[in-house]
């Protein structure tokens, strides 16, 4: 369904009325944004297509929800637009149902995002002296009653998803905030809910600070976003001298430029961040109004409304609602975020000593030496081995050098298709180049593999290619058109493993291509590996499973994740092998080596953070990268070394793990370096800037890495 949007004529008068945005100082600038704002959601609410949804349409009718606490919220910050106080009156009955527990959206499956918005709006009329004892009261016992076994909240309603987590660190801190905020206001909330949900966090809170996407079975993706509403819920509990809170507070202040970014919600992202920067002090509220509101002004459209400042958010996504409804949300979120300084929640809640970020040190650079560079712009992939150099270009050639002198030897020119999309695997006299689909823009990484398993028509408008090019004779050899997403690809002595989305291997031969054997093991969501196993046999996580099968497809074995009941298990997220080792990472940061022959558990290590990637370094040690930007060794079950690559900086770019002989590289994208660590011992052997770089390769003893200019090749120390 789409909303057509007719502008009333006291809004366009409104919208006309106000000051071009260059004419205006940094406040007043704020603050004209957000009264055009405000204009043009009372034309999308007061639309009468605006209430028609229906009991199937759960995530629309709880996002306009949202958009009318939000605006029922700026409107409260804003008596100086009087000329809305009629849609104050209607905005107030609705928010206030939705609080109390009596509104029909409160029903869908969405109830913690629609309870706890609308505690926004109702903890805002209480510290204006409009104390709503019965709102704070239901809110209360609302989340009371929703707690789930981790101490935490998720959406509302349970979902029947395995790959979805039971917890939701954005919700849990919106529950604080009503929580707290109620107490604030002579309604006491239950103090085992509050002690079992500030358990929660603390377990879960990484060693930097952040705080990650769900609770203990699901620590993946720290992020600044909700490690911001961390805070602001931390401090309506009076809680801002605890270590939790401003380790929370310090990282989200290292941090400040990535808040919108990350997968909740960037729109809501932008208004906790506003009211955590805006409660920390002056400094934080600057910098945020630098780093942050100033791109939301940017995206300020003729009409009011604003575009998403994240590019491929899920906020805009078409999956989650019509484009109107979409762009309402953004825009309810915005002016909320501009409106900020006007708020008494956020000036109760302030520190009476403001809090600063803490001092970063210096990165080092390296000392390896520098073997040769070559200029070649526009420079998209690199691979390496021992004796050679591959470096694929925007224009789709194939530049293959000698790998100790970056002499050319030779191009190959055929094309590679959406060279941006693609990926390089060096193997022996050959190389092998895959893209993927060039899929909806608007659709977030994230996202992209649920939305192509449960699509009716193909999400992509090109299939995916894997090509094959011989080194010696430089041409290409055989190409594939392939009917569906590959998930991974990897090569062995018993030919190529190509996994599919649908849950199909398909083992290729790497002279033509051919399939030689096509196995089917589960489909696949969202996360997910492939390892290959001695004899043929492999090895495939599917979100809890971890199952193994022979060369022939039948299965051997699997081993399950558990967790308490009404908790969705952690996500087997990484493999690999060494030998006969099987190592397996999981998203609640546990690393175990199994037999890769019957299963069994050899030992198994628990971490703070959810792993990204493993790469075992021995038959008995694996080195470890996780979601907080830690690098670890464990062997014998034990903690071997551990080192902070990341230094509390979060990046959009996920990091690499890469082993060559003795050494680990890691790509920490946010603290803008590449390093280098001894297996053994953990020891920094050589660290280089990543300012500029779009992508690196190691093998052979050495690292080459690619720039704006061209590439270059270092001798590992």
């Amino acid at each position: 369904m789409s909303l057509s949007l007719r502008p009333t004529a006291l809004a366009l008068a409104l919208l006309f009325a106000a000051p071009p945005l260059c004419a205006a100082a940094e406040g007043d600038e704020a603050d004209s944004a957000a009264a055009r704002a405000v204009a043009w959601l009372a034309s999308a609410v007061e639309d009468p297509s605006w209430s028609e949804v229906d009991a199937t349409q759960a995530n629309l009718g709880a996002k306009r929800l949202v958009v009318e606490a939000m605006l029922a919220y700026t409107l409260l910050l804003r008596p100086d637009l009087g000329q809305f106080d009629d849609l104050r009156a209607r905005l107030h009955g609705r928010v206030s149902a939705a609080a109390n527990g009596r509104s029909a959206a409160t029903a869908f499956a969405f109830q913690n995002w629609g309870a706890g918005l609308s505690s926004v709006y109702v903890l805002e009329k209480a510290f204006r002296g409009e104390v709503d004892r019965a709102a704070l009261r239901a809110l209360a016992d609302g989340f009371a009653e929703r707690q789930n076994a981790e101490g935490g909240w998720g959406h509302g309603a349970d979902l029947p998803i395995g790959f979805y987590p039971t917890t939701l660190i954005v919700t849990t801190y919106w529950a604080l905030l009503a929580l707290g905020g109620a107490a604030l206001h002579g309604v006491k909330p239950d103090e085992v809910v509050l002690a079992d949900a500030l358990e929660l966090l603390r377990a879960v809170q990484v060693e930097s600070g952040g705080f990650p996407y769900g609770g203990r079975s699901y620590r993946k993706g720290v992020e600044a976003g909700r490690t911001a509403g961390v805070v602001l819920a931390l401090a309506s509990l009076g809680l801002e001298q605890e270590d939790t809170f401003r380790r929370a507070a310090r990282y989200a202040l290292r941090n400040v430029r990535s808040i919108p970014d990350g997968h909740a919600s960037p729109a809501m992202h932008v208004f906790s961040g506003a009211m955590a920067m805006f409660l920390l002090g002056d400094e934080a509220w600057s910098a945020y109004s630098r780093e942050v509101l100033a791109r939301v002004l940017r995206a300020q459209r003729p009409d009011g409304s604003f575009d998403d400042v994240v590019p491929g958010s899920p906020d805009s996504l078409r999956l989650m609602g019509d484009e109107s409804t979409l762009r309402a949300y953004i825009t309810a979120f915005y002016a909320a975020a501009l409106s900020t300084p006007r708020s008494r929640t956020a000036a109760a809640l302030r520190l009476k000593k403001p809090l600063s970020g803490d001092e970063e040190a210096p990165a080092a650079t390296s000392a390896a030496l520098l073997r040769w560079r070559v200029s070649l712009p526009g420079v998209e992939r690199v691979a390496l081995d021992a004796e050679r150099a591959v470096v694929l270009d925007a224009r789709g050639t194939l530049h293959v050098l000698e790998a100790g002198t970056g002499q050319q030897l030779y191009t190959i020119e055929e094309g590679v298709s959406r060279p941006a999309a693609a990926r390089l695997a060096l193997l022996a006299d050959r190389v092998l180049v895959w893209t993927e689909p060039a899929l909806d823009d608007s659709l977030p990484e994230s996202l992209r593999g649920v939305v192509e398993a449960g699509a009716a028509e193909p999400a992509a408008t090109e299939t995916d290619l894997l090509t094959c090019f011989t080194l010696e004779p430089a041409a290409r050899a055989w190409q594939v058109d392939l009917a569906e997403p590959m998930l991974a690809l990897r090569a062995g002595e018993h030919g190529l493993h190509q996994l599919t989305r649908s849950g199909r291997l398909h083992v290729r031969n790497q002279e033509d291509g051919a399939a030689t054997r096509v196995h089917h093991v589960p489909a696949l969501l969202v996360n997910n590996d492939l390892a290959l196993l001695p004899g043929g046999a492999f090895a495939v996580a599917d979100e809890s499973l971890l199952r193994v099968y022979d060369g022939e497809g039948e299965e051997t074995w699997k081993r399950r994740s558990r967790a308490p009941r009404g908790v969705v298990p952690a996500a087997v997220t990484s493999l690999s092998v060494w030998g006969d080792s099987l190592f397996a990472g999981s998203s609640d940061g546990s690393v175990a080596r199994r037999d890769a022959g019957d299963g069994a558990l050899v030992w198994q290590h628990a971490l703070r953070s959810g792993v990204v990637r493993l790469a075992a370094t021995g038959e008995d040690r694996v080195a470890v990268l996780c979601h907080d930007g830690q690098v670890h060794s464990v062997g014998g079950g034990e903690l071997l070394w551990s080192r902070d690559i990341g230094r509390g900086r979060e990046s959009p770019e996920r990091s690499g793990l890469v082993r060559d002989g003795d050494l680990v590289w890691v790509d920490a994208w946010g603290a803008g370096r590449l390093v280098a660590l001894e297996a053994a011992t953990g020891e920094e052997r050589a660290s280089f800037p990543l300012a500029g770089v779009r992508c690196f390769a190691a093998g052979g003893g050495r690292v080459l890495i690619a720039d704006g200019e061209g590439v270059c090749c270092h001798d590992a120390p």
